[in-house]
């Protein structure tokens, strides 16, 4: 499980144009800050000791729907948009994705609620249950955690901490270069790269 030091440094090196506080809700509100969190539809959980050992258990066909990673993102909402889950695991490519993911519901949720609590509310409920609902226990969860959030800041530049997360990103992103995902939109290691550039400009 990640520290709320360890989890601000992540989304300030993967993800710096996001809102921090809401980020970081949504890393905690749903995984606890495990990063590697895998949860079935029963409700079930798995918690892979490594990045590739996750990658080859998401591969098995297991029934049921996923959340996918610290900021459990919906499997289904994964296969909609075209990305593989096992490129969704790693600590940057999951907070992106997910930043983005919610970003664009938050999006939508303003047109409909005018209250920004509302609107922020809708938002976790479209992005984690996939529902047009102003309040799902998940949603109910996230805004009271927003509510309650007090700021943290992530390890100086230069600390060994930030040194870690900066490695560990660089691994990650190496081994999907490696990753082949036959009949995806991202097939290749180029697409893979335009998608990165496009996803975080």
């Amino acid at each position: 499980m990640l520290s709320p030091v360890a989890l601000a440094t992540w989304i300030a090196f993967c993800v710096p144009q996001a809102d921090p506080k809401l980020l970081h809700v949504l890393a905690t509100v749903g995984s606890g800050g495990e990063a590697y969190l895998i949860t079935e539809a029963g409700g079930q959980t798995r918690v892979p000791a490594s990045l590739p050992e996750g990658i080859r258990w998401l591969g098995r066909d297991i029934p049921g729907e996923r959340h996918i990673g610290l900021t459990q993102i919906p499997a289904a909402t994964l296969r909609q948009i075209g990305i593989p889950q096992e490129v969704a695991l790693p600590e940057c490519a999951n907070l992106a994705i997910g930043w983005q993911l919610w970003s664009d519901a938050h999006m939508a949720a303003q047109v409909k609620q005018k209250t920004p609590m509302k609107a922020i509310s809708l938002a976790f409920a479209r992005f984690h249950d996939r529902q047009e609902a102003l309040e799902t226990p998940y949603s109910q969860k996230a805004v009271d955690m927003v509510l309650n959030f007090r700021p943290v800041a992530p390890a100086p530049l230069g600390s060994p901490l930030y040194f870690e997360v900066a490695a560990a990103a660089a691994n990650h992103h190496a081994m999907l270069l490696r990753l082949e995902f036959p009949g995806s939109q991202l097939g290749s290691a180029a697409a893979l790269a335009q998608w990165s550039r496009t996803l975080l400009r």
